[in-house]
């Protein structure tokens, strides 16, 4: 009886333990947090679902998602926030053949095998890389083809590989490509990383073109190059991009993603109302597009020879439908061309803010090399992370 009596004795004093509380369990808050420590089981219910009451939302449809940059942590808008979480689909290749690729690809999953829900850009000016073939007839000194020798092919190539290598990207949108092949030597170089290669030609001697390299799958191009353009205000005369301005679609980790490349006319005999026209006709594409494909991230860039303030880029952020992801950096951060001695944002990359998708900010970044251009180019590349749908 005695021995009993100690038993239950035994038993109640554990249980009132448990119930009020012992530093040995690991159920227990402290309520006070004497500690100061954030840590809570009530951080649940916390005000994390950016209702009418928030007034911190963090993405209210400008196509931004405001967030960690490098961890892409968000805590308070539920639009963002689905867009970043990265704990929603988790790769099982055993249980879900879908997910078997993402087990076997890393460019697919985080390090945590989840399947990642981002991906980064970079537009970029390589500068007249022609192949080892005189089109245009003209190739000698000062003239505008230049014929490289296949060992001046090659170490071109290489260069230009290095580059994007150093960049990690998933999308490169190039310009001054002159031909195919001189994009597939630098996949070539990149070990075929880039499941698209687009050269999208104009089809004239010696011409240099707007390009794509593109990890995913291609879904299909559309080319707008012959289409009529005015200068915002007029009806002539009537302008087309200088060079052509495709529309590709692909498929990125089972997402729509469009993507658009651009490259205005040049300040070389200047004719800044074409600028203005070219803008002015991206702008109605892109906006049109983004609104027939409200499931897609749709991104614009590249080499658009004029700064923020321009009417052409002006004429592009205008209603706040696409967003111009290096807004938020001053212009020595954003420069991409130096012009004696000045800096200048002269390539840019936008995001239809009326679709799906968003840019991370924060990432915007000017990639340059030692003596400011890159990879052999006079131009830095421009770099960003976007979400996909």
């Amino acid at each position: 009886m005695k021995n009993t009596l100690l038993l239950l004795i035994f038993i109640s004093t554990c249980l009132l333990s448990v119930a009020c509380g012992s530093s040995g369990s690991p159920y227990i808050v402290d309520i006070d947090n004497a500690d100061g420590d954030a840590d809570s089981e009530n951080t649940e219910d916390s005000d994390l679902d950016g209702d009418e009451n928030d007034n911190n939302s963090e993405f209210d449809n400008d196509g931004v998602c405001e967030a960690d940059a490098e961890t892409h942590e968000i805590s308070s808008d539920n639009d963002c926030e689905s867009l970043f979480d990265r704990d929603e689909e988790i790769c099982d290749s055993d249980n879900d053949p879908e997910c078997a690729d993402c087990a076997e690809n890393d460019a697919d999953c985080d390090d945590d095998g989840h399947i990642d829900n981002s991906i980064s850009v970079a537009t970029f000016n390589v500068r007249r890389f022609f192949d080892t073939v005189c089109d245009s007839g003209s190739c000698g000194s000062g003239d505008w083809e230049e014929q490289l020798s296949n060992a001046e092919f090659t170490a071109r190539a290489a260069q230009i590989a290095d580059a994007v290598r150093d960049m990690d990207v998933d999308i490169v949108l190039f310009q001054e490509f002159e031909k195919q092949p001189c994009l597939d030597a630098v996949n070539d170089e990149l070990g075929d990383e880039y499941t698209v290669s687009i050269v999208a030609e104009t089809g004239y001697d010696a011409s240099i073109d707007v390009a794509l390299l593109a990890k995913g799958e291609f879904i299909r191009r559309i080319n707008h190059g012959d289409e009529p353009l005015h200068k915002p205000g007029t009806t002539s005369p009537t302008y087309y991009f200088t060079r052509e301005f495709p529309e590709i679609h692909l498929e990125i980790n089972g997402e729509k993603v469009i993507v658009f490349v651009g490259h205005f006319k040049s300040k070389s005999d200047d004719d800044p109302d074409r600028r203005w026209a070219e803008a002015a006709g991206a702008y109605d594409i892109i906006t049109e597009v983004a609104s027939e494909n409200e499931d897609a991230l749709i991104i614009f860039g590249g080499d658009l020879n004029d700064t923020p303030g321009s009417n052409p880029i002006n004429e592009l952020e205008k209603n706040g439908k696409l967003h111009r992801v290096a807004s938020e950096l001053s212009n020595n951060l954003a420069a991409t061309y130096r012009y004696n001695g000045s800096l200048q944002a002269i390539d840019h990359l936008f995001v239809a803010t009326e679709s799906s998708g968003a840019y991370v900010s924060g990432t915007a970044e000017s990639v340059r090399g030692p003596s400011f251009g890159l990879g052999g180019s006079d131009h830095a590349a421009l770099k960003a992370d976007f979400l996909l749908p």
